[in-house]
């Protein structure tokens, strides 16, 4: 649940409380681009983050799995791969808040 968390959280500030795209679902380590021109500026200061970027969890975390379920047009093991959970989990998740696999 925290690897989950910390992906839905960093994507979520990557995505600067708009919609969250693939780019802002990759890992760390990888050049997150907002588009092929221009790199996304990430603030290296917690501070920057205002309560109005801030949604409860479960609404942060639904968005983000309909959103990969989505990108892999309901393939459940890639968007786990994406996520970063396993299938099994990404399963509960699906039916703890009905979603559908396209």
């Amino acid at each position: 649940m925290a690897q989950l968390e910390a992906v839905v959280r960093r994507a979520h500030y990557l995505a600067a409380g708009g919609p969250i795209d693939r780019e802002h679902l990759a890992a760390p380590t990888e050049p997150v681009m907002a588009s092929a021109a221009r790199p996304v500026a990430v603030a290296e200061d917690e501070d920057e983050v205002t309560e109005a970027m801030v949604r409860p969890f479960e609404d942060e975390e639904q968005r983000l799995l309909s959103r990969a379920l989505r990108a892999t047009r309901g393939n459940v093991r890639r968007a786990a791969q994406l996520l970063g959970i396993g299938r099994a989990t990404l399963y509960r998740k699906i039916q703890q808040y009905h979603l559908r696999l396209q």
